[in-house]
């Protein structure tokens, strides 16, 4: 969809696309310039719903008053240094090489300045941590894995875990964030953009927490020790005392239904061999992926 404004100050007529991206259950519309828009479409691919609607809840509608796209090749690798002042429960500011802000109780957000395409996948992620949890959801720094009886396994793990050497080898429907929310008896997973993701729900079979470690071990976890370990790879950005305490219940409920264990595997070509034994031995053996995928996006 396609709109035309006029700016106030130099009567200039501006084209505006509308472009709706649905993570999960949570839909973003984005008011962006045709080549911004454009760019964003490669970004979000298969997350980018045809006719937005209204029909979705909560949402978000984030607007990018800065114009001309990108800073051209330099988006792909610029990483923005970013900081969140948290005004009060609802508004958020983002400053530093964006500025940005975000009202939750308007369900708004504007990008004022800096690289658009940056800027507002900042804005996209801060959205989905702040949104996703009025739907049951944590978001986790994680990867989404296939297993071969069904269902996924989700990865979590810091930077450096083994988390993307991972998603290459095994059938992977993303890799950098993922949603899991507990479902019933068990645990439901979602997956995200990020980084080739693609639009998928599976139960969760399993939660694998990954450490690099020159003594290989698998450990099952349990009790608070399961918590805190998931804990540690919640995506959280800003502090909200109220969802964090729902959100602590939800990881209590995730560990209590679905297995978590904590693996830790060598470096070196051996690692995706090694964790694929390690999970199988433990009765979840991945689905190994015959033609890998290239890594692409934005980390």
């Amino acid at each position: 969809m396609s709109i035309e404004t006029r700016e106030a100050l130099t009567g200039a007529a501006r084209t505006i696309e509308t472009i709706g991206v649905q993570i999960g259950s949570v839909r973003v519309l984005i008011d962006v310039d045709p080549p911004l828009a454009a760019r964003l479409r490669k970004r979000y691919l298969e997350f980018v719903v045809p006719h937005p609607g209204a029909d979705v809840s909560p949402r978000m509608r984030l607007t990018s008053l800065v114009h001309g796209g990108t800073h051209g090749s330099r988006a792909l690798a610029f990483v923005p240094r970013l900081r969140l002042e948290v005004l009060d429960d609802d508004r958020i500011r983002v400053v530093g090489d964006c500025q940005a802000s975000l009202d939750l109780s308007a369900g708004s957000g504007v990008l004022e300045a800096g690289d658009g395409f940056t800027g507002m996948d900042s804005l996209v992620r801060l959205s989905l941590s702040l949104l996703t949890p009025a739907d049951g959801w944590i978001l986790f720094h994680g990867a989404a894995v296939e297993l071969a009886s069904g269902g996924w396994a989700l990865l979590l793990g810091r930077s450096g875990a083994g988390k993307s050497t991972a998603a290459r080898a095994f059938v992977s429907y993303c890799d950098e964030m993922v949603l899991a929310r507990p479902e019933g008896g068990g645990a439901e997973a979602a997956s995200t953009p990020y980084w080739n993701g693609r639009p998928r729900r599976a139960p969760c079979r399993v939660v694998v927490c990954l450490e690099r470690s020159e003594a290989p071990a698998l450990t099952t976890l349990t009790g608070c020790e399961a918590i805190r370990s998931l804990s540690a790879h919640v995506v959280r950005y800003v502090p909200r005392d109220a969802a964090d305490r729902t959100l602590f219940e939800r990881l209590c409920a995730v560990a209590a239904r679905v297995p978590v264990v904590l693996v830790r595997s060598a470096s070196g070509d051996s690692y995706p061999t090694s964790l694929g034994h390690a999970l199988e031995s433990s009765g979840f053996a991945p689905r190994w992926n015959a033609a890998p995928r290239l890594q692409g996006g934005l980390s």
